[in-house]
């Protein structure tokens, strides 16, 4: 599972459709959806993130976050060791398909207004976290589609569960 954050830039740009788009092109699947307005979006922007939505490396901020998609990964790419020190918290190298959205959405503009507009979590841990703080009843929504659409293509699919990431100290 893999929780992504459409930031208010790409409304304002009118890209949602086309950021979805890619994320499904890379054969994630959309479970749910969640729009983030008033209270819900303060909360979330407070939480994820450590509650930094500024601009990072990039010259525009994207704004905060707009829209939670939640997607399910059939195909998990494991991390290799050369990712240990970079991304210690990565379990599954699918979650760098948010750098390809960036990207793809990028390459249209100038390089002084390139924005991240997305943001993901980085492992099941942190995309549980992420939907309860959305929403404290999403995850029960959410598990039981996730548990549908695994029923419905067990016998033709096997699912590849990979294990969370241990952090040695």
């Amino acid at each position: 599972v893999i929780v992504f954050f459409i930031r208010e830039w790409a409304f304002e740009e009118d890209l949602v459709l086309e950021m979805i788009d890619t994320i499904v092109d890379y054969n994630l699947e959309i479970v749910g959806y969640h729009y983030l307005t008033g209270e819900n979006q303060a909360r979330v922007a407070e939480h994820v993130r450590g509650g930094n939505w500024g601009k990072g490396p990039y010259p525009v901020s994207g704004g905060k976050p707009k829209l939670a998609i939640i997607t399910l990964d059939l195909q998990p790419k494991y991390v290799t060791y050369t990712l240990n020190d970079s991304h210690p918290f990565v379990s599954n190298t699918n979650v760098f398909v948010k750098g390809k959205v960036r990207d793809k959405i990028n390459q249209q503009m100038l390089a002084t207004k390139w924005v991240n507009s997305l943001h993901s979590s980085d492992d099941y841990t942190e995309a549980k976290d992420y939907i309860d703080t959305i929403d404290p009843h999403l995850y029960e929504v959410i598990d039981q589609r996730i548990k549908h659409r695994l029923n419905k293509d067990k016998t033709h699919n096997k699912l590849i569960v990979l294990p969370a990431r241990q952090i040695n100290k």
